[in-house]
């Protein structure tokens, strides 16, 4: 599936109002409503843990092809007596061309949406260096994911039998192609994005 197909069914979520959702201010992190930034191992592993990935062919792909990706571990936050982490995905394409998702989550994002509704806290998404766009029911104020067929391909998922590098594997697949992990590095938190859009049209930073 082509990343940008994925990344708009996830924008259009936002126009049409697909499941009573909105894009809203997010919280700074550590705030009290989201919850306090703890220091400890998280849910999916060491904050700071970043993973990057690159094609398998190692060679000329197609422009709209991803080429390199990197997963990066970011804080921890707890919630209702619950622990959450900040996941990062960032990818950039053949052609240069990249975009993101933010995902704060009691654990990897699991290939069910149903399931990952009741893991995910907030869900954030940005086209290259366009506003990121947060998803919150209107009421509930929790995360709204996509319901159009694109959730289980937003992420990497690993390949069966491929050995693992903590909670990174070492062969994953996304968008119908293979990625080799290339570096497992311990780096600064995962980045959160700058520029955010809230429903009154005014931004927000972290």
């Amino acid at each position: 599936m082509n990343a940008r197909v994925i990344l708009w069914s996830a924008i259009l979520l936002y126009v049409v109002g697909v499941g009573g959702g909105e894009a809203k201010e997010p919280s700074k992190l550590g705030s009290v409503e989201v919850g306090v930034i703890t220091s400890s191992q998280g849910p999916i592993g060491k904050p700071g843990l970043a993973a990057t990935y690159r094609h398998e062919s190692g060679g000329a792909i197609r422009g709209c092809v991803v080429k390199t990706l990197t997963m990066s571990l970011g804080p921890v936050e707890e919630s209702n007596g619950r622990q959450f982490q900040w996941l990062c995905l960032t990818a950039t394409k053949a052609n240069e061309e990249s975009f993101r998702v933010w995902i704060l989550t009691d654990g990897y994002p699991p290939a069910s949406v149903r399931t990952a509704r009741e893991t995910t806290a907030r869900y954030i998404v940005q086209e290259a260096d366009t506003q990121a766009l947060e998803f919150r029911h209107r009421f509930s104020g929790k995360a709204v994911l996509p319901s159009l067929g694109a959730w289980n391909h937003l992420f990497p998922r690993a390949i069966e039998d491929s050995s693992s590098s903590g909670p990174f594997a070492e062969k994953m697949r996304y968008l119908g192609h293979v990625y080799l992990l290339e570096k497992l590095e311990d780096a600064r938190s995962a980045p959160g994005p700058v520029d955010v859009y809230v429903s009154s049209g005014h931004r927000t930073t972290f």
